[in-house]
């Protein structure tokens, strides 16, 4: 082979070899279950949350264990509405007394998070809905280390936000312009059905504030569940994923 020749087989191989020593560099956590060892199952279908911003993405994993012993593990599916939820099948050889905890692997970051919730194992339990998942919460703060927990800050512009979310009664929203204009705010459901039109005029550019009380335009109180506030100003919109407890 002719020195030009070896320069080019470098250039085409090298490129391969980086990418394979990066994947193998990456600490995709080692979580896997045989569901044969155990007697019971249970389904728990969860959103995952980082203070009040849901998360998810292709490749994130969530799992459940009793002490180091993994229970069940399950990547993310994405909903029509481009959100991801965790549906996740979980075993068990005891009745009851078992409790699982929860770890996520967020594959953008190569971290491992701790997970805030806990569950108590109870054979053909059913934990969450699609329309009304399970809603856990990462742990905002820990070492990062190789296995180990880790702090992450997910993007959000912060153009439009929800405080308290999960909404437990009354709920205060918040969203900015960068320019005035006329923006309308409403509230959907799964469905992308506006059930209630919390704004709808002239703003000023800045930040603004208005409430939603749970309730449909009709006067009657929304069911339980995800909803989505949805900002319209001119050709754009922001929407942001909020969930209604009672």
């Amino acid at each position: 082979m002719t020195r030009s020749a070896a320069k080019i087989a470098l250039l085409l191989v090298a490129p391969a070899v980086l990418a394979l020593q990066a994947h193998a560099e990456r600490l995709v956590p080692d979580w896997s279950v045989n569901p044969a060892e155990y007697t019971y199952d249970g389904a728990i279908i969860a959103a995952v949350y980082l203070d009040v911003q849901d998360v998810g993405d292709e490749g994130d994993l969530l799992a459940a264990f009793v002490g180091e012993e993994c229970r069940g593990v399950i990547t993310a599916t994405q909903t029509p509405l481009s959100t991801y939820l965790f549906m996740l099948t979980v075993y068990g050889n005891s009745s009851s007394g078992d409790m699982l905890t929860f770890q996520y692997y967020d594959e953008s970051t190569d971290l491992v998070y701790d997970v805030e919730d806990s569950v108590g194992f109870v054979p053909d339990m059913i934990i969450g809905l699609p329309h009304a998942p399970f809603v856990m919460h990462l742990v905002q703060s820990g070492d990062v280390d190789d296995g180990s927990f880790g702090q992450q800050t997910f993007p959000f512009a912060g153009v439009l936000s929800a405080s308290p979310n999960p909404l437990v009664g009354e709920g205060r929203i918040a969203f900015r312009l960068p320019a005035p204009g006329l923006a309308r705010l409403d509230v959907l459901d799964l469905r992308g059905r506006a059930v209630r039109t919390l704004a709808n005029e002239w703003f000023a550019a800045g930040e603004h504030q208005t409430t939603w009380d749970g309730h449909e335009g009709s006067g009657r109180a929304a069911s339980p569940g995800v909803y989505y506030l949805r900002l319209r100003r001119g050709s754009t919109q922001e929407t942001f994923r909020i969930v209604r407890i009672n």
